[in-house]
């Protein structure tokens, strides 16, 4: 049996159909190089769509958490199973273009700056989707406060999300696709399970650059984001957990800019309900004044 070279771990939470053409597309692109995929369950699911999952490809391994753990927490759980030499975390809403574990594997291989791989990520109408960003600075607090400066500074300062056209040495690539070695991974104590959801990656990029490693965009490595993997109904939610998240992020690494957090999101989802408001826009208002209330009593 050859050495498994690189282990895909997905995280499934009521995401199997999509998980199933996934796997598809890694069964389809990925010819050149020796892999196992791992799939760690956090929501329960029909033991015959499980079945049909595991027959496609002999080597699939299907963990059940039992519960919902957390996007961290499974992956480290699937880490901790995984037997290859290097780790593909996938997220389940996404189809791979090429042969994406070979071109990351050989340029990881190639170059030892190079700690974590992010590939480039295109949607449905192969229109490339932002997946690069930069840490967290107080220009980029600032700007969530006044928004009206963000036309004057670039998606990068402004702490978003941003494309590249061409691969490059960035600061943090999406969660949605990270390459990395096992061994480097493990040394960096994977991923911080403080982390239920979002800002997984912004911590595990900082470690890795802790460790003196570098993050890699790769525009030669490419999938597709197909979406629809969450419940517009969450949307609230999510979005709650989403500013939990950095704000748990900023105390770690950036505690100096803890309040200014609060103070920008205080001001910047104020102004939005306003604006929503005036116009009339019960929804968006809805969803900003819920924000606003959020940084205003229960961001301690």
């Amino acid at each position: 049996m050859n050495k498994i070279q690189v282990s895909v771990v997905i995280v499934n939470f009521n995401s199997l159909s999509l998980i199933s053409d996934c796997v598809d597309s890694i069964i389809e692109n990925c010819t050149s190089t020796d892999y196992e995929i791992i799939v760690v369950s956090n929501s329960d699911e029909d033991p015959s769509e499980i079945n049909a999952l595991k027959n496609k490809l002999p080597t699939i391994t299907y963990l059940e958490t039992g519960s919902n753990l957390g996007f961290a927490k499974a992956n480290n759980i699937g880490a901790k199973k995984a037997s290859g030499e290097y780790l593909f975390f996938l997220n389940p809403d996404t189809i791979l273009i090429n042969d994406v574990l070979d071109i990351q594997y050989k340029k990881i291989n190639r170059s030892p700056e190079i700690g974590l791989i992010g590939p480039a990520v295109f949607n449905q109408n192969g229109n490339q989707e932002p997946s690069v960003v930069s840490h967290i600075t107080t220009l980029s607090l600032i700007s969530l406060a006044f928004p009206f400066i963000n036309f004057f500074i670039s998606k990068k300062k402004q702490g978003s999300f941003y494309s590249l056209d061409k691969s490059a040495f960035v600061d943090v690539v999406h969660g949605s696709c990270m390459f990395i070695s096992a061994k480097l991974y493990q040394n960096v104590g994977g991923m911080n399970e403080d982390f239920f959801l979002y800002s997984e990656e912004r911590d595990l990029c900082l470690k890795i650059e802790k460790a003196g490693f570098r993050v890699f965009f790769y525009y030669d490595a490419q999938i597709n984001h197909i979406g629809g993997g969450t419940s517009k109904n969450l949307f609230l939610p999510l979005e709650i957990e989403k500013h939990r998240s950095k704000k748990k992020l900023i105390q770690l690494y950036y505690p100096h800019l803890v309040f200014l957090n609060k103070i920008c999101g205080i001001i910047g989802y104020g102004i939005r309900t306003v604006v929503k408001v005036v116009s009339f826009n019960k929804f968006k208002a809805r969803q900003f004044g819920t924000l606003f209330f959020w940084y205003l009593f229960k961001y301690k």
